[in-house]
């Protein structure tokens, strides 16, 4: 209850609250016109009060005076009664028929009624005499009572459906659903949430029961209701709703053609298996069923197409229930759901996602040099000509590639790429790394190469000093070669055997570090190979397999690179 004051004269005031509501209309009368009586406030304590609660009208000090509380019998009906009178000045009380235990007159005048209820509500007057002065002041108000916010609780058909069912959910109270709905408003929840409505979605006219007509998995979750006013609200328990997916759901699918679309391309989103019974059929952006997110519509009876908010003017539908969406763009990318209606009224969804990729730039090859002498080292950096950048600022799903003479490069352990495989390294180079090298962008839906760069590779003048001769050149299976390595007179670290012309780790056979006069065997060592500290590798007990070309590698002081390869044959027995 709220209370204003104002001078007591010729005028109005009013008295008024929300839960329990008092309009007091005061007023003065008094035998002298000219004589106009003090401001006398009057106030409710407190100011807001419940059914069951206490409330105080206070009355300030205001003197001697005689102070006459009425309270009229009903509504309208002009009958009065008593409540009490108390005289300041005599000390006096006297209390009416309508004075309870739970009515007290203090000193002041002030009336206190405890654990007010409705039959407390009412027109009440109180009378004021002042005993010092011929003035009689007036105030009346009525009092409205309102019960306390009931606790709601939920009444269900059902909490465990099948996608596409009929859920009914109904906010009930203790009372009457006319008492408690009269002064207050009800609202619905999910998951602590306020529930966004659905297309699907019905509420009763007081919103007291919710209707889920057909559920969809993502209906699932905790429901409540709240019963609310200005003042104060109240929620029900929780309700956990599972939707259980719908066999028949899984009968429709959509795709996307192409599955990965260039920025600018048209990609179809297309129906498999829609049903014979099909009434109409709705596109959405995203996987909610709302009226934004709503593409377009096809009524399948009278063949009218409309579109809702989420038409850009490029999408096209098709009575098949596909959807055509032209010159896409990377806000195109993410979810769509198909939504349909058969016969019966009964619903099914679909939802798929597409991607959209930016259309990859030209591209170009930088290198440090393209003539270059055997052992040194080159770079090569694949570029974007549009953004001067290199190609790592490019969009996720990227992948990069490296081609020499128009096929994939079969990466050595002389070859390194960056992390990105952005730029390739050669260290050091040889004379087979000769050749037209390219890399080749690409993302799911779009790919380009570069130009080509030639490399050439001079050989070093050093190379030739070295030669290896098999002895002998060809032998019967199951004898012994040597492998006789001639060196310059130069200091040799290390030597390194290869079978075959490549010099991968996999064809390692052996290595000697002749610093420490240690041998190191590789993948490609039998058990029948011994290394000598001269680079010289003896075969014993050959098979025809082991014929074929092998490979030596030396490092030289100051870390220069010689190599050598030799040829030998093995006849049968």
């Amino acid at each position: 209850m709220e209370l204003t004051s104002a001078p007591l004269h010729k005028g109005q005031v009013f008295w008024r609250r929300l839960l329990l509501t008092a309009s007091i209309l005061t007023s003065w009368t008094s035998a002298t016109p000219d004589y106009y009586g003090p401001s006398v406030p009057i106030e409710a304590v407190p100011p807001h009060v419940a059914e069951g609660d206490n409330l105080l009208i206070r009355i300030p000090n205001i003197g001697k005076a005689t102070i006459s509380w009425f309270r009229e019998l009903g509504f309208g009906t002009l009958e009065w009664a008593r409540l009490a009178q108390f005289s300041k000045s005599k000390g006096v009380y006297w209390k009416g028929e309508q004075y309870t235990d739970r009515h007290k007159i203090y000193d002041n005048g002030s009336m206190f009624i405890q654990n007010i209820s409705n039959a407390n509500g009412g027109k009440y007057d109180v009378f004021i005499h002042l005993d010092d002065r011929r003035v009689m002041l007036f105030a009346t108000g009525i009092v409205h009572v309102y019960r306390e916010l009931p606790l709601p609780f939920i009444q269900f058909n059902t909490t465990t459906l099948k996608e596409l069912d009929p859920v009914f959910l109904t906010c009930s109270f203790h009372i009457p659903h006319y008492n408690a709905l009269r002064y207050n408003s009800i609202r619905w929840l999910l998951n602590g949430q306020s529930l966004e409505l659905t297309n699907r979605m019905k509420l009763s006219q007081k919103n007291s029961t919710l209707t889920i007509d057909p559920v969809i998995r993502k209906d699932s979750g905790e429901y409540q209701c709240e019963l609310y006013n200005s003042q104060s609200s109240k929620r029900s328990n929780v309700i956990q709703l599972d939707i259980i997916v719908s066999p028949t759901t899984a009968q429709v699918t959509v795709e996307a053609v192409p599955p990965h679309v260039a920025e600018g391309d048209n990609v179809l989103l297309l129906v498999h298996n829609l049903p014979a019974t099909l009434q109409a059929f709705y596109w959405y952006r995203r996987e909610t069923d709302v009226e934004r997110n709503k593409i377009a519509g096809y009524l399948m009876f009278s063949n009218i197409k409309n579109t809702g908010p989420a038409y850009s003017g490029r999408e096209m539908i098709y009575p098949n229930g596909s959807l055509l969406l032209q010159k896409a763009t990377q806000k195109d990318a993410g979810a769509y759901m198909l939504y349909m209606v058969t016969e019966n009224f009964n619903f099914r969804s679909a939802s798929l996602q597409i991607r959209v990729h930016k259309t990859v730039t030209t591209l170009s090859i930088q290198v440090t040099n393209t003539t270059l002498k055997e052992l040194d080292s080159v770079f090569l950096a694949c570029f974007s000509n549009e953004l001067e950048t290199s190609i790592s600022w490019f969009f996720n799903a990227i992948s990069i590639y490296w081609l020499f003479n128009g096929q994939m490069l079969g990466l050595t352990n002389r070859m390194k790429l960056s992390q990105n495989n952005s730029t390739l390294r050669i260290y050091p180079v040889r004379r087979e790394d000769s050749g037209n090298y390219q890399c080749r962008v690409s993302n799911p839906a779009s790919s380009k190469r570069s130009n080509h760069i030639r490399l050439r590779i001079l050989p070093s003048p050093t190379t030739a000093q070295v030669t290896v001769e098999a002895v002998p050149p060809h032998l019967a299976e199951g004898k012994n070669v040597l492998l006789l390595v001639h060196t310059p007179k130069k200091t040799v670290h290390s030597f390194y055997w290869h079978k075959g012309e490549s010099a991968v780790k996999r064809n390692v056979i052996a290595q000697f570090l002749i610093s420490n006069n240690t041998n190191e065997t590789g993948p490609a060592y039998s058990g029948r190979e011994m290394m000598y500290p001269n680079g010289s590798l003896f075969f014993q007990n050959v098979t025809q397999k082991d014929a074929g070309i092998y490979l030596v590698f030396m490092i030289m002081e100051n870390f220069h690179v010689m190599r050598a390869s030799v040829q030998f044959t093995v006849h049968p027995k």
